[in-house]
């Protein structure tokens, strides 16, 4: 039970470093719980929390309290419900503080300071963390680190967040992250030699071939080689800056040749050529790299140092072409841009990154999948790449799913709504009929029969009396062997009769033995046949007074369920038109994220444009001077 509780809230931690947990199995005492874990283990996290708040309101969980409060505070966080997570949290702590589990106290504290260390609350973030006195496992403790690393970052107390780290003992793909922003962070306040010793463990690879430096891994691993190709990238951009030249060509030859920053290390590569002289090398390094898209940045830079390397070199004639390039290659893309600024329909474009075959309840697990849209061009995948667009694609999509929900919902309660009609209906129909055959039912009058049979067999037990109790067959005997007497008695002494008489007594014994040795066996039966209709009696009674009861409460039921549809479907069309009105800001913010995005890179390429027209312009200036200058 335990396991599992800690396993729940691994799953749905803030921490972007905790991955989906298989909680283990346990026992479930109640069945509505059971029902939100199996929501749960389908990663429909939407359906468990509905589920799980149901249950809630409705008290049906006296066994799993606190692990679905727990649960619930933790799907929160799945979908970014800081503060509703925060609430379940405390709430869960407020009540069982005293039985809580040291390790899971522990956890709810980690995740309540990370909750607070995203809000913005670092004094708060802190004051939670200093909460935690009992011992934390190896996990705990590591997590803790990266959130007082975190915390001291944004302090800008960078000296202490690097010696937390110090003392982190996993090698994990977060704290490399946090230590990189670190790194950034120093060198941006100038302290590069602290930010570059932070930088150089996640630089170096292991490896034993330059043919194995330039590959890119594109296994489980491309994630953390991205990474270091990024911190390789910082390195030698800060040598470079530095005019550290050497230093900054060991870390950019670093970066692997097909991953995703190969441009900027070639373009940085070439800095560093023209900072050593080498000039043509440069040339070199450069030329490679327009041949790839021109809507990286890099590229767009590099088409402007070719031609200023030339003119430095001396070699006119090729600054002027390479210029003239440059400055075809702007145009194009301007016209690219422009495009896609005029002509893109985003909203579309946002509802396909969207509508995939993904879980739509996966909360914080889901990623867009923006390999097969024919919507997508070069620079819409690089402004998808921020962490603002993420989100907010994130919200949208999860708001698209609520709007879905909410009209599904408004088609249940006409369904409801139209159950209660039938019913209605029926009940009008049958209602005369049941009042009728009710008011023939007289619960007196059976019970007097009932005693009359009771008095009757308690007579037949005083004097023994076995013929009463005899069955209908044994009865037409009876009669039969009466008839025989009486005929026997008309035609004594007319003739022998001796024989015929015989045989009547014989017959007549014959019964009157079967009758008085059956009578104990049929006397107790028909004693608890007495006993099945006294309950028969009872339930009847009991059943009668229920419907007489019912009837006029069935009216007043079926009246408040129209109440309830009624008032449910005014909150579900209010929350319709809210998540309606919620989905259209998001459309517009999505729109102005990428029109924001796109007229930055276009004002960008412009720039670069008339760069490139400044120094063609004095190319042709200089070459008109020339001949007066050689006069």
């Amino acid at each position: 039970m335990r396991r599992l509780v800690i396993g729940c809230l691994l799953l749905c931690s803030a921490m972007s470093s905790l991955r989906a947990a298989e909680p283990l199995p346990q026992a479930v005492k109640d069945p509505f719980y059971g029902q939100v874990l199996f929501d749960f283990y389908q990663k429909n996290y939407f359906s468990a929390i509905t589920h799980l708040r149901a249950a809630q309101h409705q008290k049906r969980l006296p066994h799993h309290a606190g692990e679905a409060e727990l649960l619930l505070g933790s799907l929160y966080l799945s979908y970014g419900m800081q503060k509703n997570a925060e609430t379940s949290f405390n709430q869960l702590l407020e009540r069982q503080s005293d039985s809580l589990d040291p390790l899971l106290r522990n956890r709810i504290w980690l995740a309540l300071a990370e909750i607070y260390k995203t809000r913005g609350y670092g004094a708060k973030a802190e004051e939670i963390l200093g909460r935690i006195s009992t011992p934390l496992s190896p996990e705990q403790q590591d997590e803790k680190r990266l959130l007082e690393a975190t915390l001291l970052n944004h302090q800008q107390r960078y000296s202490d967040a690097a010696v937390v780290l110090t003392d982190f003992k996993r090698d994990t793909l977060e704290r490399d992250y946090v230590q990189y922003n670190l790194a950034m962070q120093q060198i941006r306040q100038g302290h590069e030699i602290e930010g570059r010793q932070l930088l150089e463990p996640l630089a170096r690879f292991d490896v034993k071939s330059d043919a194995e430096r330039f590959t890119f891994d594109t296994t489980g691993g491309s994630e953390r080689s991205a990474l270091r190709d990024k911190a390789n990238i910082a390195l030698g951009y800060s040598y470079l800056r530095r005019e550290q030249f050497a230093q900054a060509r060991v870390w950019f030859e670093q970066v692997g040749l097909h991953g995703p920053f190969v441009s900027q290390a070639l373009l940085g590569l070439g800095w560093v050529e023209v900072g050593l002289g080498n000039g043509a090398t440069a040339l070199s390094i450069w030329l490679s790299l327009t041949q790839r898209s021109a809507a990286e940045p890099a590229v767009l830079e590099g088409l402007l140092a070719i031609p200023y390397t030339f003119a430095q070199l001396g070699d006119r004639r090729q600054a002027a072409d390479h210029y003239k390039k440059a400055i075809n290659i702007y145009n194009s893309e301007l016209n690219v841009l422009q495009g896609i600024i005029s002509g893109m329909d985003f909203v579309a474009l946002a509802q396909e990154l969207v509508d995939d075959s993904s879980n739509p309840e996966a909360g914080w697990q889901w990623r867009p999948e923006i390999n097969s849209s024919a919507m997508l061009g070069p620079y819409i995948y690089q402004v998808m790449a921020g962490y603002e667009f993420q989100e907010t694609l994130r919200n949208y999509r999860d708001l698209l799913f609520l709007d879905k929900n909410l009209l599904r919902w408004q088609s249940d309660l006409d369904v409801y709504e139209a159950m209660v009609d039938t019913r209605q209906a029926a009940y009008e129909e049958r209602l005369p009929k049941t009042q009728s055959v009710l008011a023939t039912l007289d619960g007196n009058s059976l019970q007097q029969q009932r005693y009359r049979h009771a008095k009757r067999l308690e007579d037949i037990e005083v004097v023994n009396d076995a013929s009463a109790l005899a069955a209908s067959d044994e009865q037409s005997l009876m009669a039969g062997l009466a008839r025989i007497e009486a005929r026997l008695k008309r035609l004594e002494g007319s003739e022998d009769l001796s024989e015929q008489r015989r045989k009547y007594e014989l017959l007549k014994g014959m019964l009157l033995w079967q009758l008085e040795t059956e009578y104990p066996a049929r006397l107790w039966q028909v004693k608890r046949q007495l006993e099945q209709l006294d309950e028969v009696l009872v339930k009847s009674d009991q059943q009668r007074r229920s419907l007489t009861a019912a009837l006029p409460r069935i009216s007043n039921d079926l009246t408040l369920y129209r109440q309830v549809i009624k008032i449910t479907r005014s909150q579900v069309v209010g929350m319709h038109q809210q998540a309606r009105v919620l989905v259209q800001q998001h459309e517009e913010h999505l729109k102005q994220l990428m029109m924001t995005a796109l007229q930055g890179t276009e004002a960008r390429i412009k720039h670069y444009q008339g760069q490139a027209l400044f120094g063609a312009a004095q190319i042709y200036d200089r070459a008109l001077h020339a001949p007066r200058e050689q006069q």
